[in-house]
């Protein structure tokens, strides 16, 4: 008895499955891993940039360049401060994720590596400094000769409540 033919059996779905030689392209690994690669470096980096931040705010103040953190130091709290980092660090960490398939994304995420790489230079560099200035004039209060920096921030040990949180209450 003969059996009718029937639909040749396709397998199983090749279409994701892509050769070696696609997948690695000379050894280096697909953009999606190099973009999610970089966006944990730029993780890591903004950690490391807030705990500088709060360390040396709190550790007798330094002046702070970033206007923003500038105003959230003065007068928020340190958590107030992480959550402001995370609200501006997690939309761009997804938007590169989610694009990481594209061009656009990598060059995003490089783009964020070397800012914050430049930014870790210049804490590091901040950091020899005053390590030289110690070293140099033993210890000193910064706070004296910065007083009328507009710049300068300082963590106190009661944060001071907002302005306009003062000036909303009776």
């Amino acid at each position: 008895m003969h059996a009718l033919p029937l639909a040749a059996d396709p397998g199983p779905d090749r279409s994701l499955i892509r050769p070696c030689s696609q997948r690695l392209r000379g050894g280096l690994p697909g953009r999606a891993t190099r973009v999610t690669a970089l966006v944990c470096v730029i993780v890591l980096l903004s950690a490391f940039d807030l705990l500088l931040t709060l360390t040396y705010a709190a550790g007798g103040g330094f002046a702070e360049a970033n206007p923003v953190a500038r105003v959230m130091l003065r007068e928020g709290t340190p958590a107030s401060l992480a959550i402001w980092k995370t609200c501006t660090v997690l939309p761009c960490v997804l938007t590169l994720l989610l694009g990481r398939a594209h061009r656009s994304a990598e060059v995003g995420a490089w783009a964020g590596v070397v800012v914050l790489g430049c930014l870790a230079v210049h804490w590091t560099r901040y950091i020899e400094q005053k390590a030289t200035i110690a070293d140099l004039v033993g210890p000193y209060d910064y706070r004296e000769v910065f007083a009328t920096d507009p710049d300068w921030v300082e963590l106190r040990a009661a944060p001071k409540q907002p302005a306009w949180l003062t000036h909303a209450l009776p």
